[in-house]
């Protein structure tokens, strides 16, 4: 798809959008704000007054036509395609599964039947995720494959007992529509619930028509931004879904009808009823807004975050799509906000801006050092999983937790050895997370264990280090011209006898595997060295002193790092054509060692480390060595010393310009 310039906010039924003129207003100050804060790159919303779209907009370089993908807004569509049979009498939803599927089998020790109902209300207490199909699974299989996998796995609650978000659950109502139907699931639907209800750009496969407007997710990690992977999932009618925002605010338009053209209002209204006595519906999740009753569905999926909610009373709805991941609290704050400014409007109330937003789960520093991790526990902490779905186990506190994607802490209660149970709330609640030589696995997903990063990194130059040098050493670093401090090193062995060395450049313990220095000596500008020292001495203190793998770094050296570095980890890295701080003597790498014993201390990464693991706010590891390296933070950065974005170990001293 061709880039395309923001366009003006499209005003559809003009005199319905001059009465919502001031929340429109506010919501795009709003909205602009919290997308640069965040830097999201695109924000599609679309507002709905009953069969009016009173605004859609496309914050960013996209259009009306930007097609994205919505996660878990399949849900709804998926049920209303299962309604559509239970109309024609086809499907009763109080009968077990097994009359549709007889092969459905997941192991079951309650003894209990599973329904349509359960399952489409979230209440059959299966796993989340199907061990094939599922959101972390690149390789193609089909939606029949998918839900056969789903006998792989144990049921967490009894059926009907409490709600347990099953996206496999949904997986399984597809296929009911797809064996009864007679077709395949993405073209049933389309064909009877997207196509009747007027959504062109939208599908649970990538169509010819749109594919062109189908737009980029995206994902973060530790300062870089990662595109997110475009794959088909097995479970597509639990979160395979590509629509537009227009095509998403025509299907609430089609909510305020009764569901007419694909059902008729009575089976909508049924949809909409508390099931079991709990906040969800058949395919929504009920709730209220400003005193008016909602009904709502959030999607995630890899670098898309999308929420849509409508107020049947009112008939007043609100849909909210961005492309990045990890971020359907914020589309569905947006959306929520969205519905109370266009309620106000109605009754001719003042617009407020709102407070802004937090920015995601962020890690408490205990103050007092925290005691080491358990033993026993040292070889469970690690990353696991891709770069698209990180599932990260680390010490937080004196507990075993998970961080799945960036997202909430979840602390493990242990079962047994290589056991440990999920807590009663978030997206896999209640289930295990088991220890496995491959790796991890949670429910029904096998998330394979990453490289440890255990030994001193290494990559591969592209060359011999010895013939890098020697074009380095021939080349000319950059000429600057300004008005520049007068150059005065001060080497820093001679400050302090207790400033302790270990310059890896000297040696073969360093990312090149071979030394780049003649001599493991350590210089900085004198300011800078200085202030070294004034960290050095408060450390002191509390027990600590500096310990120094580099500083004033020669250009040549900086050259030859560049020149053998990969284009994907230069990140770690100085471009020779600007020069480094390293080269101005204003920046050091370093770390700490404890005066009692002479040793370094544990960090969350080794030096020099080109993985996440090295990022400043890299949350795993041990709570002992993330408290490490927040002191070390502290008190460089009160001597006026910055940490730089992608390493907790480099500092640079400010005015190094």
């Amino acid at each position: 798809m061709p880039a395309r310039l923001a366009l003006a906010p499209l005003l559809l039924a003009l005199p319905a959008a001059a009465q919502y003129a001031g929340a429109i207003q506010q919501l795009g100050k709003w909205i602009g704000e919290e997308r640069r804060q965040k830097q999201i790159p695109l924000v599609a919303i679309a507002l709905v007054d009953d069969q009016r779209i009173v605004w859609q907009h496309v914050f960013g370089e996209g259009s009306p036509e930007t097609v994205f993908r919505v996660g878990s807004v399949s849900e709804p569509l998926t049920n209303i395609a299962l309604m559509q049979l239970v109309e024609k009498g086809r499907v009763d939803l109080d009968a077990p599964v097994t009359r549709y599927l007889p092969d459905f089998k997941p192991g079951n020790p309650f003894r209990r039947e599973i329904t349509l109902r359960q399952l489409m209300s979230h209440r059959a207490g299966l796993v989340q995720e199907p061990p094939i199909g599922n959101s972390f699974d690149e390789g193609y299989t089909t939606l029949e494959n998918t839900v056969r996998s789903v006998n792989e796995t144990e049921l967490v609650y009894e059926p009907g007992a409490r709600t347990k978000r099953s996206s496999a659950g949904i997986a399984v109502v597809g296929r009911v529509v797809e064996k009864l139907a007679g077709e395949p699931f993405a073209a049933h639907i389309k064909k009877s619930v997207l196509e009747p209800l007027g959504m062109k750009n939208s599908g649970y496969k990538l169509e010819s028509e749109w594919v062109a407007y189908v737009t980029k997710g995206w994902m973060w990690s530790y300062g870089h931004r990662l595109e997110a992977p475009r794959f088909d999932l097995g479970m597509a009618p639990a979160g395979n879904l590509y629509a537009s925002n227009g095509d998403l605010a025509r299907f609430l338009s089609a909510l305020f009808r009764g569901g007419e053209p694909v059902m008729r209002p009575p089976t909508l209204a049924k949809m909409w009823e508390a099931q079991f006595g709990s906040e969800s519906g058949l395919g929504f999740w009920l709730g209220r807004v400003g005193g008016s009753r909602s009904v709502s569905q959030s999607g995630a999926i890899h670098g898309f975050s999308c929420h849509v909610a409508a107020l049947p009373g009112d008939k007043l709805g609100a849909v909210v799509i961005l492309n990045a991941g990890a971020a359907t609290t914020l589309a569905a704050r947006m959306a929520q906000q969205a519905l109370h400014w266009m309620q106000a409007a109605r009754r001719g109330e003042q617009i407020e801006a709102p407070a802004a937003t937090d920015a995601g789960p962020q890690e408490e520093t205990p103050m007092g050092k925290p005691a080491p991790a358990p033993l026993a526990w040292l070889g469970y902490l690690g990353e696991f999983g891709w770069d698209f779905g990180e599932l990260y186990v680390l010490e937080r506190h004196g507990r075993l937790t998970a961080l799945l994607e960036g997202r909430n802490y979840i602390p493990l209660e242990p079962v047994k050895e290589a056991v440990f149970r999920l807590p009663d709330h978030g997206p896999f609640v209640g289930e295990s997370l088991i220890f496995v030589s491959e790796g991890v696995r949670l429910g029904g997903v096998l998330f394979p264990k990453r490289p440890a990063g255990l030994q001193v990194f290494r990559i591969r130059p592209p060359r011999p280090v010895e013939q890098l040098r020697r074009q380095a050493m021939a080349a000319a670093p950059p000429v600057e011209s300004g008005d520049f401090l007068p150059s005065e090193l001060v080497e820093l062995a001679a400050l302090d006898r207790t400033l302790h060395l270990d310059i890896r450049y000297a040696s073969r313990d360093n990312f090149l595997g071979e030394p780049v220095y003649r001599e493991a000596r350590a210089f900085l500008q004198r300011p800078a060295a200085e202030a070294l020292l004034r960290a050095h001495q408060a450390l002191n203190k509390q027990g600590y002193g500096l310990l120094i793998h580099d500083a004033y770094r020669p250009w040549y050296v900086s050259k030859i790092f560049w020149d053998a570095t990969p284009p994907e980890k230069r990140m770690f890295v100085a471009d020779p054509s600007l020069g480094s701080r390293h080269n101005r003597g204003c920046a050091v790498d370093l770390t700490l060692y404890e005066l009692a014993t002479g040793k370094p201390v544990e960090m969350p990464s080794l030096y020099d480390e080109m993985t996440e693991r090295a990022s400043p706010d890299y949350p795993g590891g041990a709570t002992l060595q993330r408290w490490h390296r927040g002191l070390l933070r502290r008190e460089m950065e009160r001597q006026g010393f910055q940490v730089y974005e992608h390493e907790w170990w480099h500092f640079d001293y400010r005015g190094w310009e």
